[in-house]
Formats: C-alpha cells, sequence, structure tokens
C-alpha cells in the first residue's frame, strides 16, 4: 500500500445505522435535556443509564470499524 496524494481519498462508510423510529438530536446537551424531563421516580436513571449505554455501545462500534477498515461490525444485525 502506498502513501496517499493530496488528490486520493479513503472513505470509510459510516457503520452505524440511524433508526427513523427516534428523534436525533442536535447535541449532546439536547440529549441530557431530554432525559432530564423525565421525572417519575427512577425514570431519569433508567433513561441516562439506556441512553449512554447505546453511546459506548457507538463508540465501541466505530472504533472497531476504525481498526479494521474492511470490517463491517453490523452485518447481519437487524435494526
Amino acid at each position: 500500500m502506498g502513501t496517499l496524494t493530496s488528490n486520493q481519498h479513503t472513505h470509510m462508510q459510516n457503520p452505524i445505522t440511524p433508526v427513523g423510529l427516534f428523534h436525533t438530536p442536535e447535541n449532546i446537551k439536547e440529549l441530557q435535556d431530554i432525559l432530564a424531563s423525565y421525572t417519575a421516580p427512577g425514570e431519569s436513571i433508567v433513561a441516562q443509564t439506556a441512553a449512554f449505554m447505546a453511546w459506548n455501545l457507538a463508540s465501541k462500534i466505530v472504533e472497531e470499524a476504525l481498526a479494521d477498515k474492511n470490517a463491517n461490525p453490523l452485518a447481519g444485525t437487524v435494526i
């Protein structure tokens, strides 16, 4: 594999497909505001736990894809 010149590009497809059923917050603050809006006892903690577990999973999937650009970590996964 040679050195890339200025007009050569490597492109990797995003391995995480958005789920259209749910709103995508514009930024982390909006996400945190939405999570904080749950006010029933324990509701906010459960929402934050699930949301940030999903965040960590997304981070892991991207890291794995970046480590092996030829691998598709979502192959066979139905969302």
